[in-house]
């Protein structure tokens, strides 16, 4: 049996899937705050993807005395005006790093992907009296104070460097600026966020954690929920506030044996017209 196919009739190419789906401004937008599959069923052109890592945690002050490094921003990277064929994208999101205790480093947050050509790197963490440097990679973790910790070193394009400390902490890195460096025994202040319409509003995503105070006040963060650092009477970290942003966490305080707070996850979204 043989079929006669008409050339001028085109069957229609389902929409790609994946993640929470919604619309805004002449656009279909999948937003990813976990793990998933983009796929796409036909070429798409015109397409903007965010990929934001997850967040380092504070460094720990502990019996050290020594007040722990804010947490790094997680990577930061969007490209727009991307042309994608007919694949299955598998899509990471990264979580966002523990902060640390005693005399431990915050962990470094998790990378996050869609594909093999779109990453960036999670946070640094921040330093601690066992490992003074703040981790290098998305955005720099702070140095630890007293210890003369070094901020961390970020990822090129995706984010900036954590700050130094010398008797407070240094303050990580954000996605468009450096964390401070220390100013007494106050902590840095953590770099600031970066703000994104991919969604179809403004978000702010990225800021990096303050690093914690050797004897002085709590110190801000970078904004986008980024953690404050500890300070003298509550000696925590605070951990960063909103999921999905890839904000930093705050370092804890000397003196009063605190520990970091933790970082947030990321986020991937991908954007592209329609109808």
């Amino acid at each position: 049996m043989s079929f006669l196919v008409n050339p001028y009739i085109i069957a229609p190419v389902p929409l790609p899937t994946g993640g929470t789906i919604t619309t805004s401004g002449g656009r279909r937008i999948h937003t990813f705050t976990s793990d998933g599959t983009f796929q796409c069923f036909g070429a798409l052109s015109s397409v903007n993807i965010l990929v934001i890592a997850g967040g380092g945690g504070g460094g720990g002050s502990g019996s050290s005395g020594i007040a722990g490094g804010g947490g790094g921003a997680g990577g930061y990277n969007y490209q727009t005006s991307q042309s994608l064929s007919t694949n299955s994208y598998s899509v990471t999101v990264g979580g966002g790093g523990g902060g640390g205790s005693g005399a431990s480093r915050g962990t470094n947050g998790s990378s996050s992907a869609m594909g093999g050509s779109y990453t960036a790197n999670g946070g640094g963490g921040g330093g601690a009296s066992g490992s003074a440097a703040g981790g290098s990679t998305g955005s720099g973790g702070g140095g630890a104070g007293t210890v003369g910790g070094t901020g961390g070193t970020a990822t090129a394009g995706q984010g900036y460097n954590g700050g130094n400390g010398t008797a407070g902490a240094g303050g990580g890195g954000g996605g468009s600026g450096a964390g401070a460096n220390n100013s007494g025994n106050f902590g840095g202040t953590g770099g600031t966020f970066v703000s994104n319409s991919i969604s179809g509003s403004s978000v702010d995503y990225c800021g990096g954690g303050g690093g914690g105070a050797a004897n002085g006040t709590q110190t801000p963060g970078g904004g986008a929920g980024a953690g404050t650092g500890g300070f003298t009477g509550s000696g925590n970290g605070a951990a960063a506030s909103i999921a999905n942003r890839g904000s930093g966490g705050g370092g804890g305080a000397a003196l009063t044996n605190g520990n970091g707070g933790a970082g947030s996850s990321g986020v991937v979204v991908v954007s592209y017209p329609y109808p």
